[in-house]
């Protein structure tokens, strides 16, 4: 099943706490997710996120 990048579009308060989990959340999958997250709302591709968190491409997706 090929899955396709959808664009994102954070607010700035969305952001905001986003930033705060991934610097100072206690779980660190919360923060990986939100680092994820921050990373593909810069514009970053898939592959991109893939290959700076070092995870597998269908986590991202």
């Amino acid at each position: 099943m090929s899955r396709t990048a959808k664009t994102l579009a954070l607010t700035e308060e969305e952001r905001r706490q986003l930033t705060q989990i991934d610097e100072r959340g206690s779980d660190w999958r919360e923060r990986r997710r939100a680092r994820t997250v921050l990373l593909l709302d810069k514009g970053l591709s898939i592959s991109a996120v893939v290959t700076a968190q070092k995870i597998h491409k269908e986590t991202v997706a």
